[in-house]
């Protein structure tokens, strides 16, 4: 028997005999067991709440915490977008006229992506929108122009229809 061996059988035995302790071998009485009679739970629930409204009224603010409260609440943007993801003032209407990413289809080295109900490869241009193709993956496809900023347009999941 190997030295991992008996340090495994000696904490058996030591679990073994503790758990015979426990359930045979202590001997408290009954008595010392009880608990104090529990006060009603509505009682501590409403005395819990009168004692939290008392110190709110009494409360006042930091003047850092007053600070924070009085700042205009703008709209959040996600931290981990690049500034490029983030729409200019005035292409917001443009954003909103983007074309659906609805399809991929991946052959070889060749890339297709349904766009607004058109086959669109790489370098192919959208009509409608005057856009040029730059990159198609399963997940998204980005488009840009010669004038106006890249896009990235996600594909549309079935949650979205």
């Amino acid at each position: 028997m190997t030295n991992r061996e008996k340090i495994i059988v000696v904490f058996a035995v030591l679990a073994v005999l503790y758990g015979g302790y426990e359930v045979f071998g202590s001997f408290r009485s009954p008595a010392a067991e009880t608990a104090a009679p529990v006060p009603d739970a509505a009682e501590n629930f409403d005395t819990f709440i009168s004692g939290i409204v008392a110190r709110l009224a009494k409360s006042r603010f930091s003047p850092a915490e007053q600070y924070v409260m009085e700042q205009p609440k703008g709209t959040w943007r996600d931290p981990f977008l690049t500034r490029a993801d983030y729409p200019a003032a005035d292409e917001e209407i443009e954003l909103k006229n983007l074309p659906v990413y609805s399809g991929y289809l991946g052959m070889g080295s060749r890339a297709v992506a349904v766009i607004g109900g058109g086959e669109y490869e790489v370098g192919d241009t959208l009509e409608e929108i005057d856009y040029q193709v730059l990159e198609i993956t399963p997940s998204h496809v980005v488009i840009g122009g010669a004038e106006k900023s890249s896009r990235t347009i996600p594909i549309l999941s079935s949650e979205q229809d």
